[in-house]
């Protein structure tokens, strides 16, 4: 492979890692519950606050939770930027921006609105594609009707580091 060829290769890999991490989060947003599932790879590892650590998950469970999370949802928009990504053989890591709004709903006690703010860390593997096989989510501050926002989750059965160990 000359070194043309390789750059060119490195700017296709970034471009498809980006879309990736685009269409997940796009696809949250417009509820395209196929199109969420191809981004994923058949086991995906995830950690956020709310989740108090790495949770192991299949790909259809995580289909499921999100699903489960945002039917109860009027509407949501989750930004995925500033890709920061590095691509090694078959393995990619990026870094990302979040900011995810979501809408509750007219009339919810505490307001219909709930935001948060921080950061995205992704690990892809390729595999007929790239797949999000990691995804650890930093939120650095958040505004609105959280409580709402958390019941939700709990009530779409979000699980917790140990409970699927």
């Amino acid at each position: 492979m000359t070194q043309t060829d390789a750059t060119i290769q490195s700017l296709a890999d970034r471009a498809d890692v980006i879309d990736v991490l685009t269409r997940y989060a796009t696809s949250i947003d417009l509820r395209r519950w196929n199109d969420f599932a191809s981004c994923l790879a058949e086991k995906v590892e995830i950690s956020m606050p709310v989740t108090a650590g790495w949770v192991p998950m299949s790909r259809e469970d995580l289909v499921g939770l999100a699903s489960r999370i945002y039917a109860q949802l009027e509407a949501t928009q989750h930004i995925s930027a500033n890709h920061q990504v590095t691509v090694e053989g078959d393995q990619a890591s990026a870094l990302s921006t979040l900011n995810a709004t979501h809408y509750l709903g007219e009339d919810v006690d505490g307001g219909s609105l709930q935001r948060e703010v921080g950061y995205y860390e992704w690990r892809l593997v390729r595999a007929d594609g790239w797949k999000i096989d990691r995804m650890h989510m930093t939120i650095n501050w958040v505004e609105g009707n959280t409580p709402r926002f958390r019941q939700i989750q709990a009530t779409a059965e979000m699980p917790t580091a140990g409970e699927t160990e």
